[in-house]
């Protein structure tokens, strides 16, 4: 249930298969006869192939693909020359903040699309997904007119927030702002903190070194600021992180002592139950999301508390995520707020009630 695939017979929105024929000729027909019948509710609507090596292989696998099929290939890229614009590391494409390369790789993409894919014949094709209907009124809520300021923290170091959570903050009457914990050399005024996910491993040096602001980030914690942390936001709020032999101190709200390793700790969609009482959640409620992690907990574990018993992922450590002290929830896990309604109207009143001395 949760392919892409899956997802576009959810929206029944018809697909376009983007395919590699490196290294193949006829049997790219194969794969793509093997996917119309893996699952024949979905609408495949023709293929892209890409990393084409020069004119006959393209011809191959075209002629391969409309003879054995039916199906139409809408465009053929071959293999770019040059370096490649968008070098990888351990949790994907290094992000744009990161890469002087980035605008350059877009005008690259761009460029190949227009060059060699039929896009208007594939626009026409989006067209012909029906409507969505959402149900507004199981989503929505009105707003107060007393918001509270929320901040997050969005820079080179932090910057995967899902849209919907920082909407949904809105909705229930935050004003978000932008804080940047490399360039900001004092914590802006806020009345609750969200430091989503990112690269503070890559980054620890600058954030180390902006240490009149990590100080301020910990007395807000001590002070009962409420602070929601997700992945690289629980890396920055533990005391120290240890990479490529490496100890950084981090910000110490926690006193988790964490590794990063070679290979991914944790990697998948994520299921817990919230057991223990804590600001943001019921006892009991279900908690949904995704997690992609390369540190551990090496050391700290049994000092902090927890309220989420993890039944599908692998959070901090021994099935357990969430930790939780005074109004500061860090967790390895994202968590989207369509699968927790509750969770952003319970941040925005903590960081109300925080402003208001309550």
């Amino acid at each position: 249930t949760y392919s892409s695939a899956n997802l576009a017979k959810f929206l029944k929105s018809p697909i376009v298969l983007t395919l590699s024929v490196k290294k193949i000729t006829r049997t790219v027909a194969a794969v793509v006869y093997g996917l119309l019948k893996f699952d024949e509710e979905i609408d495949i609507a023709g293929v892209i192939l890409t990393e084409v090596a020069n004119s006959r292989h393209e011809k191959v696998a075209i002629d391969a693909i409309t003879q054995k099929t039916g199906l139409k290939v809408f465009g053929s890229i071959p293999k770019l020359k040059g370096d490649n614009p968008l070098p990888s590391r351990h949790l994907g494409l290094i992000t744009p903040e990161e890469n002087e390369k980035a605008l350059e790789a877009v005008e690259r993409a761009k460029n190949a699309a227009k060059q060699y894919i039929n896009l208007e014949e594939i626009l026409e094709i989006a067209k012909e997904a029906p409507p969505i209907e959402i149900d507004e009124s199981a989503t929505l809520s009105v707003p107060s007119t007393k918001k509270a300021r929320i901040g997050i923290f969005k820079d080179r170091a932090f910057l995967f927030y899902y849209k919907e959570n920082l909407e949904a903050l809105e909705d229930e009457g935050a004003e978000i702002v932008e804080i940047s914990s490399v360039s900001d050399k004092r914590l802006p005024e806020a009345d609750g903190l969200y430091i989503g996910g990112g690269f503070p491993e890559t980054n620890a040096e600058l954030l180390t070194k902006n240490e009149t602001f990590v100080k301020e980030v910990r007395e807000f914690a001590e002070s009962g600021g409420p602070i929601y942390a997700e992945c690289g936001g629980l890396m920055y709020l533990s005391k120290s992180l240890r990479k490529d032999g490496k100890r950084r101190e981090m910000a110490s709200v926690l006193p988790l002592e964490l590794e990063f390793d070679s290979r991914p700790r944790g990697h998948g969609y994520f299921e817990a139950t919230i057991d223990r009482e804590n600001p943001y959640f019921e006892i009991g409620e279900k908690i949904r999301g995704h997690e992609f992690h390369y540190s551990y907990a090496s050391g700290g574990f049994e000092k902090i508390v927890t309220c989420a018993k993890v039944e599908r992922g692998r959070g901090i450590r021994e099935n357990r995520d969430g930790a939780i002290y005074k109004n500061v929830f860090a967790s390895y896990f994202h968590l989207h707020a369509a699968s927790s309604p509750n969770w952003a109207k319970k941040f925005v009143e903590i960081s109300r009630k925080f402003r208001d001395g309550i």
